[in-house]
């Protein structure tokens, strides 16, 4: 029986080999996660399922898809290459939530594939899956993931309150003895958990959408945010340019239904203290394309604002040069709106049909760029290099 505390960081190798020499062998141990701690196990070892399966005390008649064990995963690329490949809205819930505390319940669309998967993972069934869903979560922990990524299968992890260990935020006072008294062999002594909280369950379902299950850390409404993608468009004063492309852009893809990637589109001017409206000219050329500009009032470009989008098309060069001198880590997520590299030319102050060859154009440009750039995911924004 081996208590290891692994704060501060470890050597990981000298420290954590027991841990990881005892699961490898067939042996059971405790280690944190960023949600709770758990008792682990090697879920293609069959003895080893079967020792975890005996010391819980949730009865297997209660588990259900949502409750059933989890595959902690090392990586999303490991849970692509097991389950992919995803539809859009699944994929950008795997990039936008993992690692994190998500527990991710995916259909298996036939029983070839569920076989298959399981066969690809070394598994029996009814370890990860019940009724063809598969349950699998990306922890978001140093010494789990260490762990996780270096040992050669899949690993299982069930709730330490399932073992009469207290609540799992940390472990009681007496873990070691405890531990020792059910037979498990190495307990990872980390401190309190960081959440503390079970963690959310989505279920992507077989249409490409998904349903929130369970809510753990994550509530719903986070996660509805986290999904959005945010096109942010601008020009120089947003009075002309970048508001017509916000309505027209709102309008192409105001459309896109309960499985398609949820859309927000902003603007915003590298010249303007806000406050102002669209102009005249300006609406008066979206309604006549059929579009409602809606209540419009400008704002200025912020580093904020910068930090939401998704994706930046810029009307000019120099607006593009603007928006990186504001924000230089997002200068890959910048753009011309035009794909060949031209200039949106500013109408004010041009006649009205100045501004109707500018909306013709802004709506061509913007379902050429939906078309080519946003068909298919994107990688989140990160706006500094410290997020946690």
């Amino acid at each position: 029986m081996t208590t290891v505390r692994t704060k501060p960081v470890p050597n990981a190798q000298s420290t954590l080999g027991t841990a990881i020499e005892a699961l490898v062998t067939g042996q059971l141990a405790i280690i944190p996660t960023e949600t709770v701690y758990g008792v682990a196990a090697l879920a293609s070892d069959a003895a080893a399922v079967e020792r975890l399966r005996t010391l819980a005390r949730v009865p297997e008649s209660a588990r259900t898809s949502d409750q059933c064990w989890s595959w902690h995963a090392p990586s999303s690329k490991s849970v692509a290459a097991a389950f992919g490949p995803f539809r859009p809205l699944h994929a950008r819930i795997l990039d936008r939530l993992t690692p994190g505390p998500v527990r991710l319940i995916i259909p298996a669309p036939t029983v070839e594939a569920a076989d298959r998967w399981r066969k690809g993972l070394g598994l029996a069934a009814g370890v990860i899956d019940r009724q063809g869903e598969f349950t699998v979560r990306i922890p978001d922990h140093p010494v789990c993931n260490y762990l996780l990524e270096r040992i050669q299968g899949p690993v299982i992890i069930e709730r330490l309150s399932a073992f009469g260990l207290g609540g799992g935020r940390e472990l009681p006072e007496k873990a070691t003895e405890m531990a020792r008294a059910l037979g498990i062999h190495v307990v990872l002594d980390d401190g309190p958990t960081r959440l503390g909280r079970p963690s959310t369950a989505i279920r992507l379902a077989e249409d490409g959408g998904y349903d929130i299950t369970e809510e753990g850390v994550l509530e719903e409404r986070y996660i509805r945010k986290k999904l959005d993608r945010v096109i942010l468009f601008v020009c120089t004063g947003n009075t002309c340019r970048s508001p017509m492309a916000e309505a027209i852009a709102r309008a192409l893809t105001s459309g896109a239904g309960p499985t398609e990637v949820p859309t927000r589109v902003l603007s915003a001017g590298v010249s303007t203290r806000g406050g102002e409206s669209m102009t005249l000219e300006a609406r008066e050329a979206l309604e006549a394309l059929g579009i409602d500009a809606g209540r419009h009032v400008s704002r200025e470009l912020t580093r904020e604002l910068i930090d939401q989008a998704e994706v930046i098309y810029a009307m000019t060069a120099s607006h593009a040069a603007a928006i990186r001198e504001i924000a230089p880590y997002a200068a890959d997520r910048v753009s011309l709106l035009d794909p060949s590299g031209r200039d949106v030319h500013d109408p004010i102050g041009g006649s009205s049909d100045v501004y109707s060859s500018t909306a013709l154009k802004l709506r061509g440009l913007i379902q050429a760029r939906i078309d080519e750039d946003l068909s298919g995911d994107r990688p989140a924004p990160t706006p500094t290099g410290n997020m946690s």
